[in-house]
């Protein structure tokens, strides 16, 4: 079950120690640090957001149960050189021991303050999370097209720290990095019903890198196709097209690299859209109308689903959840009366994951 750290304006007040590195001096000198536990590093972990829900919604009640770890690292701030954690992914991780205490998961690994130099820190959590890579403040990522590999990535930095910054203690405020799209869907008759068997989002970029440090690049776009999960076929609005029904499972939304998406130009060849790495909405599904002479299929068949595909143009923001819901067919027949199949269209909801919401229509 894949977990999402949702923040309810809470302040996580574990306290974490971090340990010490062996090449550290035990030496008062400027530059160097002094072993005592007074001077050890420790962690306030934070957070000054709601999320949305993917898995089960992280509260002030059960916060402690929820964020397990996270890893951290630290760089001296006038010449960046390690001195917690190293490049690639490993930084320190601190771990969660229960009931209210936090502490870094190695006892070896506890670092103490250097003398009279400012340090950078930054973190991310879940530490399980492994489709990155960091280096010098700068993280990269890339979204796993498996959904059930897709985490809510969070992270949080913090500059120019001493031990006489707070006391010695970091705080480290956790935010959502990526955004969260999730699928509702419903018809514009109560005569259409529509048997959903997957929807697919053609053409997202997959990579982003994060300047933690206040820097970035923008690596070049590595395009991929993102499946909703949607925990077995649904059927949608079969009688009643005034009611939106979920299409997403309770741990199936999709985590995607914030980004701007071109949606498909023409509409008529999705070939071309794939050559020019333009979004649309594939839906395999059933459509069907349902008249005094019996059912007829608009899509599909009694025995096979088909395909129907919707442009999708899109400006997606980190820590904001994306609702899009699609509206099947509804037309009339202007010589029988009876209903048809019209082009799907959609709108869609944003939301910060706090509750706060707006509406835009697409």
């Amino acid at each position: 079950m894949k977990k999402v750290i949702t923040m309810m304006s809470l302040a996580l007040m574990g306290m974490v120690s971090v340990g010490a590195l062996s090449s550290c001096s035990q030496d008062d000198e400027p530059g160097t640090a002094q072993s005592v536990s007074s001077n050890a590093i420790s962690f306030n972990v934070t957070t000054d957001n709601a999320a949305g829900t993917r898995g089960v919604p992280t509260t002030a009640a059960n916060y402690l149960t929820q964020v397990k770890d996270f890893k951290v690292w630290g760089t001296l701030a006038n010449g960046g050189n390690y001195y917690l954690g190293r490049t690639g992914d490993a930084g320190i991780l601190i771990a969660n021991k229960g009931g209210g205490k936090w502490d870094y998961n190695v006892a070896t690994d506890v670092v103490y303050w250097p003398n009279n130099e400012a340090m950078n820190f930054y973190a991310i959590t879940p530490s399980s999370n492994s489709n990155y890579t960091f280096n010098g403040g700068l993280l990269t990522y890339t979204v796993p097209t498996d959904n059930s590999k897709q985490i809510d990535l969070m992270v949080a930095k913090a500059a120019n720290q001493t031990k006489t910054t707070n006391k010695g203690v970091v705080n480290l405020p956790f935010e959502h990095a990526l955004s969260q799209v999730v699928f509702k869907g419903m018809t514009k008759s109560s005569n259409l019903s529509v048997e959903i068997q997957s929807i697919t989002i053609h053409n997202v970029n997959s990579v982003m890198t994060l300047g933690l440090n206040g820097t970035a690049t923008t690596p070049a776009a590595q395009y991929a196709n993102y499946s909703l999960g949607m925990g077995g076929t649904k059927t949608v609005a079969v009688t009643d097209a005034s009611k939106a029904v979920n299409l997403t499972a309770a741990d199936g939304a999709l985590m995607l690299v914030p980004q701007t998406l071109t949606g498909w130009a023409d509409k008529t060849s999705t070939k071309a859209a794939d050559a020019a790495h333009q979004a649309y909405i594939e839906i395999v599904c059933k459509i069907t109308s349902k008249t005094s002479a019996g059912v007829t299929y608009l899509v599909g068949t009694a025995t096979a689903y088909d395909k129907t595909c919707v442009p999708l143009p899109a400006t997606w923001q980190a820590g904001k959840r994306y609702v899009y819901t699609l509206q099947f067919g509804g037309g009339k027949d202007p010589n029988t009366g009876a209903d048809r199949f019209a082009p799907i269209t959609f709108t869609m909801h944003v939301s910060d994951w706090a509750d706060s919401s707006s509406n835009i229509a697409l």
